[in-house]
């Protein structure tokens, strides 16, 4: 395994194969992995009848990349999609986005936002098995939403330097790791190149703005993992360009479902038909 990926080990004996935990009973994580189990079956309501699609949703949503089954998994990492399973930025956004919805219509004013959010999302990163790319996001947001309160302005590579800095304190050889080499270097690369986008590319009506701030991202995107995947997996993906331009936006459409269904739990069925279509 790449120096840095955490270790496991495992007794093996004539009955079977024991994997010794990682987390003890008590510990955030397991606090986290015990949230989402509880979650969990609010995805599956409503799709008896789509059992693919109930383990992708899962995985999507809340990690469980367990449960997909092998040749589902081949085809996403052959056409260059496999990325949208990684627990990362747009994730934390949706969910960021649908708890601030919340705590607007339970008054909460928004300067005050910042001190509950994020809690919440580091409940969500921590139960979703705090991968790299998780807690880059959560770190960048932790600085854009705490920014306004030490009366400073968001500084994207200011954030993303932190976040690093942060991460390997912590864990040093994950510098090492295919996830942390993957979710920092596409990040850094789309900072650079958005720095160097003209202006009248993403300003405008909102569907000009959309556009073209979706094909500036998946081409950089593209660009930038490409390489890396070819160089840790041993595949190419051209088709990972055109690709990424349909499945990012469709994946948020399936994820924002997930999360609706998680906190309208009166509605599950209807969000989880709606995440399937």
């Amino acid at each position: 395994h790449f120096p840095g990926r955490n270790s496991r080990y495992i007794n093996a004996r004539e009955s079977g194969v024991k994997t010794l935990s990682t987390s003890g009973i008590g510990t955030p994580k397991a606090w986290g992995r015990a949230w989402r189990d509880s979650v969990a079956p609010r995805l599956e309501t409503g799709l008896e009848s789509f059992p693919l699609q109930e383990k992708v949703l899962k995985a999507l949503v809340l990690g469980y990349r367990k449960e997909m089954p092998t040749n589902v998994t081949d085809v996403f990492r052959r056409t260059g999609a496999l990325h949208i399973f990684a627990i990362s930025g747009l994730h934390v956004g949706i969910v960021g986005f649908l708890l601030a919805l919340l705590l607007k219509t339970f008054g909460v004013p928004r300067d005050k936002f910042g001190l509950l959010l994020i809690p919440l999302l580091s409940l969500y990163v921590i139960s979703t098995g705090m991968k790299p790319s998780a807690i880059r996001a959560l770190l960048m947001a932790a600085v854009f939403i705490l920014a306004p309160f030490f009366r400073r302005k968001p500084d994207i590579p200011t954030s993303v330097a932190l976040a690093a800095v942060i991460l390997l304190f912590f864990q040093p050889l994950d510098i090492l790791s295919a996830g942390f080499i993957f979710s920092f270097t596409v990040v850094a690369f789309l900072v650079m190149v958005y720095s160097a986008v003209p202006k009248c590319w993403i300003q405008g009506a909102w569907i000009k703005v959309y556009a073209g701030s979706l094909i500036i991202t998946s081409v950089a995107a593209g660009v930038a993992s490409i390489p890396l995947a070819a160089l840790f997996f041993g595949t190419f993906s051209p088709i990972a360009f055109l690709g990424n331009v349909v499945v990012v936006p469709l994946t948020f459409c399936i994820v924002l479902c997930g999360w609706l269904s998680i906190l309208l739990p009166i509605a599950s069925g209807i969000f989880n038909q709606a995440a399937v279509v």
